[in-house]
């Protein structure tokens, strides 16, 4: 039962006349032997059930029960919320009811109302619902006469007189009811359940036996790092982060994530409590908040797991781990910052299955040939470009699987993330001195065929040694440089003055998007401007322009998925010799055209032609 049960609760039984004084003595004798609570020992000597007090309770906050065994939930409505939601919060929706008619002052209201009726004082209501009574005693603050009173409300938007019953084992939990307003869009009435009926109503309309912490999570907590003393601090630090209720919540928080194809977790720390957000489709969703007294624990938990020392908080650090969670494999990098109310996390995650499977991960065709014979041509760079999580992590490891097949041997410097047999992982430890410069000089003079670095370069001087290193060596290099295609990041190696020498090792170059897709359940077609239509310059006869209205399949956004596109630039010699001369933008793109490369911006026009992505997000990326 929910902590908020209070000592009080045997005399509460009592006046229900559920139990007689003498029972309530032995209880109380009896709990003086152990650290149950009055409520429990109550239900173990058969005095009561969980639904006696349960109801009790409920009479007692003015509650009302009800009792899910004989109670028909609305499908729908059950659904409406996510499963680790009702989980995490034990509580399941009933049904929507109907509640007092409110009103609504918007901008239609003030166009269809009389001349006479000064509409600036209206404005501050815009948007804002009142019930009937509520309206009124606004606007007659606002100094309206009962006459125009009643006729602003014969203009108002009538809202649908809507609201959801929540059965809750805590119907005092407040972040829940937040929580699960902000998704479903009403307005909650919490009703008072046995948490065990609760539980059985989750198994029944989401299809789970029952809801456990995934233990291949629980696996990866790391040791303290070498070098720290474990002291009386840092083992309460671990205490607490290791509490049943603390490991629950980060399960749920990245097993969610996962099962929502989420590629990234954002956990925020904010004044009053935590907030969770999910970045899905490249749209960012509020799944949850964690009360205040939960922060600290939580973030440890996840620093823990990321094998990132607890104790520092006021410096950015990274780390990582893999996950297996229903037989397939998942890559986590964890990145910490300190903010004025804690730390901030930030979680990426890699779907290695779209990797394996090259069709999903954009590698098919004559593109995968282009992609595998890059790879193994030598020496030389290669550059795989594009914005953060534009799936850079992704093609990564796509051609770690292409390479497996092959006889080169192959160490991959940054997290570690990727678990392969075939492969020499190097991990970085600034901390120590072993930065990426110090990587780059020592794997020079071993015997690696290929060396890919999982690391953004930012600085001039270390991108040299790692061109200089692609002299002798076959190096694939993930990088966030500027420009949106092939040419424009040449453009930018000429602006950051890299050696003409050094650029003469560059065999390849890799751009990337990732394209929001248009939902399937709720396209349409749609007349874009005559403006968007001359931006987009398409040579189609009458082409036909769609996008998504928002539906429930797409919480509303109108996109379901992304598709990965993708410019790949081979550098043959006649193309090097351009590149080494500067030639201008236009001569290089050319010259790659005949190469065989298709610009971005083509494939964009295509996907938007072809109905599977929208014309705004063509004009966003190019």
């Amino acid at each position: 039962m929910s902590d908020f049960l209070n000592k009080d609760m045997g005399d509460l039984l009592i006046e229900e006349k559920l139990i007689s004084p003498e029972q309530l003595e032995r209880a109380l004798e009896k709990q003086k032997n152990n650290k149950n609570k009055l409520e429990e020992i109550l239900i173990s000597l058969g005095y009561v059930t969980e639904k006696d007090i349960t109801k009790t309770l409920g009479k007692s906050i003015s509650v009302p029960f009800i009792d899910l065994d004989e109670e028909k939930l609305d499908e729908e409505m059950v659904l409406a919320i996510p499963e680790h939601l009702a989980v995490r919060y034990r509580v399941i929706p009933v049904r929507i009811t109907e509640k007092e008619e409110k009103f609504r002052i918007t901008g239609e209201t003030i166009k269809k109302l009389p001349d006479e009726i000064s509409i600036n004082k209206l404005r501050r209501l815009i948007n804002e619902s009142f019930l009937r009574t509520e309206l009124k005693y606004r606007l007659k603050e606002l100094n309206y006469e009962e006459k125009e009173i009643e006729t602003i409300i014969s203009h108002a938007l009538v809202l649908k007189g809507e609201i959801l019953l929540l059965a809750m084992a805590d119907p005092l939990n407040v972040f829940a009811i937040d929580d699960i307003r902000l998704i479903t869009g009403f307005d909650i009435e919490p009703l008072i359940a046995t948490e065990k009926s609760i539980l059985k109503a989750i198994n029944i309309h989401f299809g789970i036996t029952e809801y456990e912490e995934d233990s291949d999570i629980n696996d990866f907590v790391s040791e303290e790092p070498e070098g720290k003393e474990e002291n009386i601090e840092l083992k309460r630090l671990k205490k607490l982060a290791r509490k049943e209720s603390i490991v629950k919540t980060v399960n749920l928080i990245i097993s969610q994530a996962i099962q929502d194809k989420a590629g990234a977790i954002y956990i925020e720390p904010a004044e009053e409590e935590m907030t969770v957000f999910y970045k899905i489709d490249g749209i960012l969703h509020k799944i949850m908040n964690i009360p205040k007294d939960q922060q600290e624990s939580v973030i440890n938990r996840i620093k823990l797991i990321a094998k990132l020392d607890i104790l520092e908080k006021n410096l950015s650090r990274k780390g990582s781990f893999t996950l297996i969670q229903a037989s397939e494999e998942y890559g986590l990098t964890v990145y910490t910052s300190p903010v004025t109310e804690g730390e901030k996390i930030s979680i990426t995650i890699l779907y290695k299955e779209m990797a394996i499977d090259h069709d999903k991960s954009g590698f098919k065709g004559e593109r995968k040939l282009i992609f595998q014979d890059l790879l193994l041509k030598e020496p030389g760079m290669m550059l795989i470009t594009g914005p953060s999580e534009s799936g850079k992590s992704t093609t990564l490891y796509t051609a770690l699987h292409m390479l497996e097949g092959s006889d080169k041997t192959i160490c991959v410097i940054g997290d570690y993330i990727y678990s392969l047999r075939h492969i020499t992982e190097i991990e970085l430890n600034p901390l120590k001195g072993f930065t990426l410069q110090e990587a780059l000089k020592n794997i020079i003079h071993q015997d690696n065929d290929i060396i890919i670095v999982e690391d953004n370069i930012p600085e001039k001087e270390t991108l040299e040694l790692a061109f200089k290193t692609a002299l002798k060596k076959n190096l694939v290099l993930t990088a966030t440089l500027p420009g949106c295609n092939t040419v424009s990041v040449i453009k930018g190696l000429y602006n950051m003055s890299i050696d003409p020498f050094l650029l003469s090792a560059l065999k390849g170059i890799i751009t990337q998007r990732l394209v929001p897709l248009i939902c399937p359940h709720c396209r349409e077609i749609y007349t874009p401007s005559d403006e968007e239509v001359a931006k987009f310059g398409s040579n189609a006869d009458n082409p036909v322009f769609y996008r998504g209205r928002g539906c429930d399949e797409c919480k509303g956004t109108g996109y379901k998925g992304r598709s990965p596109i993708f410019e790949i630039m081979s550098v043959d010699d006649h193309l090097r010799s351009r590149i080494l001369k500067k030639a201008t933008d236009s001569e290089i793109k050319e010259v790659s055209i005949k190469n065989g490369m298709t610009p971005m911006e083509e494939e964009l026009k295509d996907l938007v032609l072809q109905g599977n992505t929208t014309i705004e997000e063509f004009l966003k990326i190019m």
